[in-house]
């Protein structure tokens, strides 16, 4: 079943972000791929743009999950893009453009991450041509297939990465760089926090009030047992074993806690939140395996 939302007309995208997304599809119909908004962008067009929810600091960064045949497809996008005169290249990164028309002195990150077949069997891609550099697509071509598409306005409609599949995609990332960042561990936290506020309260108060009731009405720990529900049915099996390892993994989960904390400047403090909404949606994860 193809979803389909709409942005809030009192939370409209803004006209920055409507226009490097009609340009990227402008040129992705060309030559064709099929792409999808990935990211804190895809968190901020579901959770602030059509549920109208505040989940934080709004990104500026787009990154697009492109789904390639073959590199040469990747390199007539990007060619595409450059072509138009708002878009730049973008020093010492090879996924990434710079959105940047002559009225603009500083750019607007566009990351183009490839996956799909050219991919490897480990789900890794290199770049070409000397294929020194990795990266990781674990999980992309699940978001690709659930997908849901928002219509941002204007008649522009996207596709763009569901919020179950995010979780998942940001759990994968965390335990790549978690040492090197948190906000992997930011963003998952912040999917697990506001979900039940995102279109699912017929599910919480109707056909599964057992679970708000288990969780003592707790709206949050509640939205992320079913995020954790509906990732797992997004998840590939694969994955979906990763994802419980990882988050039945003390260690592990102390790890992305500390970070947490360690982020808002509050290491030593309480923990019970963050491990409250892991341990629901990990609940909810395993619930539907």
């Amino acid at each position: 079943m193809t979803v389909e939302l709409t942005v809030d007309a009192q939370h409209p995208v803004e006209p920055l972000l409507h226009e490097i997304l009609s340009q990227a599809l402008r040129c992705a119909d060309r030559t064709p791929i099929s792409i999808f908004v990935g990211g804190a962008m895809a968190r901020d067009i579901l959770l602030r743009h059509v549920f109208g929810l505040k989940p934080g600091r709004a990104t500026k960064d787009v990154d697009l999950g492109l789904y390639l045949d073959s590199w040469e497809q990747f390199h007539g996008l990007k060619e595409s893009l450059i072509e138009s005169g708002c878009f730049k290249i973008a020093e010492k990164s090879v996924q990434r453009l710079l959105y940047m028309p002559k009225d603009m002195t500083l750019g607007i990150p566009l990351d183009l991450v490839p996956f799909g077949p050219v991919a490897n069997a480990q789900a890794e891609i290199s770049w070409p041509p000397e294929h020194e550099i990795v990266m990781n697509v674990s999980g992309f071509e699940e978001a690709h297939r659930s997908a849901v598409t928002v219509d941002i306005g204007q008649g522009l409609k996207v596709k763009v990465c569901s919020l179950p599949s995010l979780s998942v995609l940001k759990l994968i990332a965390w335990n790549d760089r978690g040492l090197q960042t948190s906000k992997d561990a930011q963003d998952f936290v912040t999917l697990c926090k506001f979900y039940g506020d995102a279109g699912i309260g017929d599910r919480i108060y109707q056909g599964d009030a057992s679970v708000l009731a288990h969780y003592e009405y707790d709206m949050a720990k509640t939205g992320s047992y079913f995020l954790g529900v509906d990732a797992q049915r997004e998840c590939s099996p694969e994955n979906a074993k990763k994802v419980i390892h990882w988050l039945q993994d003390e260690q592990w989960r102390r790890r992305m806690v500390d970070s947490l904390l360690r982020a808002g400047a509050q290491l030593g403090g309480n923990s019970a939140p963050y491990e409250a909404l892991i341990q629901a949606y990990l609940e909810g994860f395993r619930a539907s395996t």
